[in-house]
């Protein structure tokens, strides 16, 4: 079973980033966030070595059909809703 990974949003990365810079350190901004720590320490991490704190592009198979495929989906549902 894979795993489910409870992102944490780029607001909240900030503010932890953001108190690191301003003197906290790493546990307390744990503790009083409810963060694990390690996360806290990538977030830093991540933040010194690439001044960014947006995800990544994740690998994976490109999608097998583009905009324009999804656009005439999207107009057949739309005009005829009741045929199969």
């Amino acid at each position: 079973m894979p795993h489910i990974y409870n992102r944490i949003a780029i607001q909240e990365r900030g503010i932890i980033v953001g108190r690191y810079l301003a003197g906290d350190t790493p546990k307390r901004i744990s503790e009083e966030r409810g963060v694990p720590s390690g996360r806290v320490y990538a977030y830093i991490k991540k933040y010194e070595t690439c001044h960014s704190l947006e995800d990544h592009p994740k690998p994976g198979r490109p999608s097998s059909y583009d905009e324009r495929d999804k656009r005439a989906v999207l107009q057949d549902i739309t005009n005829h809703p009741w045929t199969r």
